[in-house]
C-alpha cells in the first residue's frame, strides 16, 4: 500500500510538473520584445512536423502539408501553435487508427486562413467553444495526456498575431481547426 500512495506521488508531481511549465509557456505567449518578420509558413509547419517525427513514426501517420504562403510573424510562436495542432491531431485518435493530418490555407481577403484536419475522434459541438480555455480537458488523463493547456497557448498566440482560432466537427469524424493571420 505504501508503493501505491508512493506511485500516486511521483505521478502528481510528473502532472504537476508538465502544468507548470506549460503555464510557464502560457504566460510567456505575448511577452516577444523582436518585431514580426516575413516567413514562409511552409517552413515552420515543416519544422512543427520534425518536432513530432517521433510520434509520427510510431503511429506510421500521413501528413499532406500543402504549400503555405509567407506572413509576418513570430516564427517561434507559430512553431508552437502548428506543433501543438499537429500533435493533438496525432492523439487524439481511435486505437489502431492511423492518422492522416492535412495542412492547407485559403486567401481570405487580409488574412490567411489556415487550417490542419485530421481523422480523429472529432469533438461534440458542445465543446468547441470550451477547448481553447485553459485547462479544458473533454478527456480522463489515462485516455488522453496532457494538461489542457495547449489550445490556450494556441488561442492567446493566435490572437496576439491579430488574427483568431476556432475548430469544427460533426463530433464523430474528425476535427478541422482553423487559424487566420494577417497578411502584413
Amino acid at each position: 500500500k505504501g508503493k501505491q500512495y508512493i506511485r500516486f506521488a511521483v505521478d502528481g508531481a510528473k502532472r504537476m510538473r508538465e502544468i507548470i511549465l506549460d503555464l510557464l509557456e502560457f504566460s510567456r505567449v505575448g511577452n516577444i520584445n523582436e518585431s514580426k518578420k516575413l516567413v514562409n509558413l511552409t517552413e515552420l509547419a515543416q519544422e512543427a512536423i520534425t518536432l513530432n517525427k517521433k510520434s509520427i513514426q510510431e503511429r506510421q501517420a500521413q501528413i499532406h502539408l500543402s504549400p503555405l504562403p509567407e506572413a509576418p510573424c513570430h516564427p517561434n510562436s507559430l512553431i508552437q501553435v502548428f506543433h501543438n495542432l499537429i500533435s493533438n491531431a496525432i492523439k487524439y485518435q481511435i486505437p489502431g487508427n492511423r492518422p492522416e493530418i492535412s495542412i492547407d490555407f485559403m486567401d481570405k481577403g487580409e488574412f490567411w486562413q489556415l487550417s490542419i484536419k485530421d481523422n480523429g475522434i472529432g469533438i461534440g459541438k458542445e465543446y468547441l467553444d470550451k477547448i481553447f480555455m485553459i485547462f479544458q480537458r473533454l478527456h480522463q488523463k489515462e485516455q488522453y495526456s496532457g494538461s489542457g493547456i495547449g489550445l490556450s497557448i494556441c488561442k492567446k498566440i493566435v490572437e496576439f498575431h491579430g488574427g483568431t482560432i476556432w475548430a469544427e466537427s460533426d463530433g464523430e469524424h474528425g476535427t478541422t481547426f482553423f487559424f487566420t493571420l494577417k497578411k502584413q
